[in-house]
């Protein structure tokens, strides 16, 4: 098991990965992550864009050569009102094949985000978790991560 800087390659095991975990979510909270047509084309081009981008860390996880996890982190401006001493990286796309592989994959590249966050300047990191991932939730408890923040949502 590896974890390393996504390529142009991997692009489309992403793309696969995210919308699996769309399926998944769209069950749960069918309003809020339901998805829009064309949302795996749309993923694909910016996948591809933000891999190999400077601004943004892009990595994957791999086992015998599949993919089978990856995280997307970019830096985030924090309100005005709020000043946490440096730059906040935000991690929203973060996938991994199975809940079973929040232990080894998610964190083999959580732990690699933050490594390389650190060497960036970073103060923070914000991962983005939906309350249905509970595999995922107790990975970021583990590793040391606080809940900072829930949204609450309603369809009207």
């Amino acid at each position: 098991m590896a974890v390393r800087a996504a390529t142009a390659d991997d692009v489309a095991a992403m793309v696969t990965l995210v919308e699996a975990s769309r399926e998944r979510l769209q069950e749960w909270q069918p309003v809020f992550w339901r998805r829009a047509p064309g949302a795996a084309e749309m993923s694909r081009m910016f996948f591809g864009f933000l891999v190999g981008a400077a601004e943004h860390l892009t990595l994957v996880h791999e086992n015998d050569g599949a993919v089978d996890g990856f995280l997307i982190a970019s830096e985030t401006k924090a309100p005005p009102v709020v000043a946490p001493g440096g730059p906040t990286w935000t991690i929203d796309d973060f996938c991994v094949a199975s809940d079973a592989q929040w232990e080894t994959a998610g964190r083999e590249l959580l732990d690699a985000a933050r490594e390389d966050l650190k060497q960036r300047g970073a103060v923070q990191v914000v991962v983005v978790c939906p309350a249905a991932l509970q595999a995922k939730q107790y990975l970021l408890e583990d590793a040391g991560l606080a809940m900072a923040s829930q949204w609450w949502t309603a369809p009207l």
